[in-house]
């Protein structure tokens, strides 16, 4: 299995790299995504998934996102674990990230 690094600045360079991680994980690559240098951002970020967020949208932001330091899920799988559709999973999902952009740009 091939070891691939990535590291990131910034919360924007994370949501970009997500995508990436997972498509890399599915075909062989064991990859590690190291963000120390975000430093009090990721701090914004948990106040913002703590204080704007339902705990629907949470859940599965956490899950789809990989926040709890397990593998990200696809939309499929946040699915099933939460029994909730796939398309509603999407809803969740987009509606989320925007309160979550708004959080953190204002």
């Amino acid at each position: 299995m091939k070891r691939l690094l990535l590291t990131c600045t910034d919360l924007m360079a994370i949501q970009f790299l997500v995508p990436h991680v997972k498509y890399l994980s599915a075909h062989g690559f064991s990859v590690e995504l190291a963000c120390s240098d975000v430093g009090g951002r990721l701090d914004d970020l948990h106040r913002a998934l703590d204080g704007c967020l339902t705990e629907q949208e949470k859940q599965v932001i956490v899950l789809r996102y990989g926040l709890d330091g397990q593998p990200p899920k696809r939309q499929r799988e946040v699915a099933q674990i939460t029994g909730i559709s796939r398309s509603d999973v999407s809803r969740i999902e987009k509606r989320a990230l925007e309160k979550l952009r708004r959080a953190l740009d204002g």
